[in-house]
């Protein structure tokens, strides 16, 4: 009997653990991702023009094949009472993760990095092409369609959120 009660015990600590917030007290956000996706594009190298690739850190970060820059889009929807931003992005299979923005410039698409993207009281940003995006730098292996990566997003009021990016045919 006494091993049932223990079990209760550690099985309702899981269950208030797993509906906690990473959210700071009182913050009152709540941050809503949906349709996160990332576009397959077999053999989109890292060097094109306008896709800057950093430098390997050490020799044996060259791989065999040059490392791939893919943009991650997704709808992020504030239900809360206060204005939060979108602070960073982090992910292991890439090895640089920046916010960016997208607009046309001279008559071409240009991209550059931003320290936060809003996401209004109840409102919504829809990270798109031509428009803000999560960027992926240095991608060792090319997705491939179906796949699902793992995707860590920080917020400045609802903290940080695990999400899944699913691959996508273009």
């Amino acid at each position: 009997m006494q091993k049932y009660a223990v079990l209760v015990v550690v099985l309702a600590l899981l269950f208030l653990g797993a509906c906690s917030s990473s959210a700071p007290p009182g913050s009152e956000a709540s941050i809503l991702v949906s349709d996160a996706w990332l576009r397959a594009v077999p053999g989109m190298a890292a060097n094109m023009p306008g896709m800057p690739t950093p430098e390997p850190t050490k020799p044996t970060d060259v791989q065999h094949m040059a490392p791939l820059d893919l943009p991650v889009y997704m709808t992020i929807r504030n239900t809360g009472s206060q204005i939060d931003r979108l602070l960073k992005a982090e992910t292991d299979i890439a090895q640089r993760v920046e916010l960016h923005t997208a607009a046309m410039m001279d008559g071409q698409m240009k991209m550059a990095p931003v320290d936060s993207i809003e996401i209004p009281t109840g409102g919504e940003v829809k990270l798109q092409s031509g428009s803000y995006h999560v960027m992926l730098f240095g991608i060792t292996h090319e997705p491939k369609v179906g796949d699902v990566i793992s995707l860590t997003l920080t917020f400045e009021k609802a903290g940080t959120m695990p999400i899944r990016v699913e691959v996508r045919k273009p």
